[in-house]
């Protein structure tokens, strides 16, 4: 009767040990692995979203605007060709599902060089 209790004693002081150490340590693997994937699809799919809207948009399709999204913060990048198309861009990717915030990048092109005339005009005066 000894032997019988001695080895049901030894593998019930290991099991109970075990299991709990041995389930733990996977399920915050499994954790995780499964959330920053889930991230990037849905920000994968917001970039997509707001190139093809802004591609429809008729004084946006033929600019050349980078876009990038970072948890539902889309980032546009590129050159406008007037501040109104700018703004524009801003609109499109806000309206788009999904979308947090709009870090708009875009520049504009150098405005002519006008202040230069009037400097120089008041200096000879």
């Amino acid at each position: 009767p000894v032997a019988a209790v001695t080895p049901d004693a030894t593998a019930s002081a290991t099991s109970p040990g075990t299991p709990p150490l041995a389930q733990a340590t996977p399920q915050v693997q499994q954790q995780a692995q499964v959330q920053p994937p889930s991230a990037a699809p849905e920000d994968a799919g917001i970039t997509q979203q707001v190139r093809v809207a802004l591609a429809s948009e008729a004084t946006l399709a033929g600019v050349p605007i980078a876009v990038s999204t970072d948890h539902g913060v889309v980032k546009l990048e590129g050159q406008a060709p007037d501040a109104q198309a700018r703004a524009r861009a801003t609109v499109v990717a806000a309206s788009t599902s999904g979308v947090k915030a709009v870090d708009n990048r875009l520049t504009l092109p150098p405005s002519p060089v006008v202040s230069q005339a009037p400097t120089g005009a008041a200096d000879g005066l």
